[in-house]
């Protein structure tokens, strides 16, 4: 019997003890203690175009739904288009309302339009190598190459472009000279400290150091708020070093798709040649 009793005791406590165990791990944390800071990095690679804008759609929607305490979109893109880039910007800022600050970490190139979408964050770091500017809009023609525009065309799109990172350095704080400057070739001098540090009739591109020197007329940045050479160092700068973070990662099919888009006018001219081919020898 005490043997009977003996057998049925020892699972009933092992259970129990199980129970126990497994409430401890899932318990809510001890008054007093806070989670560690979430971030979500979000690497933009490549040309910005029409197959990385299905990237980034899916990329905002999973930033959303976790919903992070800081987004770093980590910047190594020679630019792309207006239209896709506007719209990048545009969630950005729908991130930014919602109480989630964006941050751009160039590293190494933030050209064209990659400038663009780091004005549009609340602070710019950058790696020891980085260069960030020439963000002055061209008009590309369907067949490749840059499209001449009449001077009255031209300033209407340079007008709208400049108006835009204007727009977005008196949102997020950056000097709008230095936006303006790395729009528009017919800037006025850009000058620091008594200093030219962009004349006119240049564009604007600033190395890293140069990005984030500092005023001496009123203590702050040119552009970047500091240089880190990994993650880590810009994590430390915007406060959350003991950051969880998420690194967003394009599915195969997307990098499929990215670099079909990539190949795409090369397949176009091997299928006109083909037909001509055809044509001439059927």
């Amino acid at each position: 019997m005490n043997a009977m009793i003996r057998a049925y005791l020892l699972p009933a406590m092992l259970l129990l003890l199980g129970v126990n165990l497994s409430y401890a791990e899932t318990a809510a944390p001890a008054p007093g203690s806070n989670p560690p800071p979430r971030v979500f990095v979000l690497p933009v690679t490549g040309p910005i175009d029409k197959s990385m804008l299905y990237v980034f759609r899916r990329a905002f929607q999973e930033a959303a739904s976790i919903k992070p305490n800081a987004v770093i979109m980590e910047l190594n893109t020679p630019g792309g288009a207006l239209t896709e880039t506007r719209e990048i910007i545009d969630w950005i800022r729908s991130l930014q309302r919602q109480g989630c600050p964006v941050y751009a970490y160039v590293n190494p190139d933030a050209l064209s339009a990659g400038a663009m979408i780091s004005l549009a964050t609340k602070g710019i770091f950058m790696s020891g190598g980085a260069i960030i500017g020439s963000a002055m809009p061209i008009a590309v023609s369907p067949t490749g190459g840059v499209q001449e525009l009449s001077d009255a065309l031209n300033e209407k799109m340079l007008s709208a472009v400049r108006a835009m990172v204007v727009g977005l350095c008196q949102e997020n704080g950056h000097r709008e000279e230095i936006a303006v400057a790395m729009v528009d070739i017919n800037h006025p001098d850009v000058v620091i400290d008594g200093e030219i540090i962009c004349p006119k009739g240049q564009i604007l591109n600033l190395t890293a150091h140069d990005a984030t020197r500092v005023s001496q007329d009123d203590g702050r940045p040119i552009l970047a708020r500091g240089m880190a050479d990994e993650l880590a160092g810009v994590l430390a700068m915007i406060g959350m070093s003991d950051a969880q973070v998420q690194r967003f990662s394009p599915m195969r099919v997307e990098r499929l798709a990215r670099w079909i888009t990539a190949i795409g006018p090369l397949l176009f001219g091997l299928a006109v040649l083909a037909f001509v081919i055809e044509y001439h020898t059927p």
